[in-house]
């Protein structure tokens, strides 16, 4: 009985690695409701992981296997939310190149191609983070019920960095 109440309080354990990623959520939301601006809460889908896994992946196989998966996600969805974020970027730049041009004929055909080109990047980059960004939390919650049934979990699409 003993051995059975451990096994389940490791599979809870190994859940909250991965569900641990999602505080940035609720945290980001309040941020917007309290401050009206949307403040980047860059690395904190890191932090709850990297924590439980920290004081808890010498307790059980199952906590060090999930921990290390999640943080391998967590730090691969921080890398393409970056690649996304200098996407948008680059649209902010192309846009502000358009409309800084010159008024003669031969500069603003230039320029009315960099706003152009600028508004696709930057439908490309919101998509693209859209994308990620119900990527993350569908694959979050699957991995969570996949760790709370003590099975381990694969991320598809991941930088494995810790092994």
């Amino acid at each position: 009985m003993a051995e059975e109440n451990k096994n389940e309080l490791a599979r809870t354990w190994a859940m909250l690695c991965h569900l641990s990623s999602l505080l940035w959520i609720p945290l980001s939301l309040s941020i917007i409701l309290l401050v009206g601006i949307p403040i980047p809460l860059i690395f904190l889908n890191i932090l709850g992981p990297l924590i439980i896994w920290m004081l808890k992946k010498k307790q059980h196989p199952l906590i060090d296997a999930h921990g290390k998966e999640s943080l391998n996600f967590q730090i691969t969805m921080l890398l393409y939310s970056l690649v996304i974020g200098f996407v948008l970027l680059l649209s902010v730049g192309s846009c502000w190149l358009g409309f800084s041009t010159n008024s003669s004929a031969i500069l603003g055909f230039v320029g009315l191609g960099l706003i152009v080109a600028g508004v696709g990047l930057a439908i490309l980059g919101g998509l693209m983070g859209l994308i990620l960004w119900l990527g993350q939390l569908l694959l979050t919650l699957f991995a969570s019920i996949k760790a709370k049934k003590g099975e381990l979990y694969r991320y598809p699409y991941t930088i494995r960095l810790l092994r």
